[in-house]
């Protein structure tokens, strides 16, 4: 399931460089070579090419045993590579902001603001979480301690 997620990040890395078209001084360039001169100028492909390598992959061909760490912790972490894509959000929310003006939908100012907070709250106290179970697993293990609450939280289910 998450390599087919990879499949749609490759789709879509075909699609900005070849059809996404651009405006050039009010004209819309549909031109894939402009397309993809213009794609390349922007800089976002180097994020959308580094998100696209199968680091996940590329680490099982070599070896990456540890005592301290569980391998299918670290592969994951690999998988976060995905998130470097996180870079184009103002770009892709000012998109969003413009064409609702140009629609003629009035949005408050103040309710986009809160709704980006929340947003940014949202992902921060999830990636958070996440680094902290982390690390709770990884120096339970280099502490000595046998078990810990999340393992039997998690033996408990």
């Amino acid at each position: 399931m998450d390599y087919l997620g990879d499949l749609v990040f490759v789709f879509d890395f075909i699609l900005k460089c070849r059809y996404q078209g651009y405006f050039d001084d009010g004209h819309l360039v549909m031109d894939p070579k402009s397309i993809f001169k213009h794609f390349l100028a922007q800089g976002y492909w180097k994020t959308h090419l580094f998100s696209i390598i199968p680091w996940d992959l590329i680490a099982l061909t070599t070896t990456m045993s540890s005592s301290n760490y569980n391998p299918l912790q670290t592969w994951s972490l690999l998988r976060l590579s995905k998130c470097v894509r996180f870079v184009e959000i103002p770009t892709i929310m000012n998109q969003v902001e413009n064409s609702v003006l140009k629609m003629r939908i009035h949005v408050p100012k103040n309710l986009l603001r809160v709704l980006k907070l929340m947003a940014a709250i949202l992902t921060t106290a999830h990636w958070l979480g996440g680094a902290f179970f982390i690390i709770a697993n990884v120096y339970s293990k280099e502490l000595g301690y046998e078990t810990n609450w999340l393992r039997s939280q998690q033996e408990t289910r």
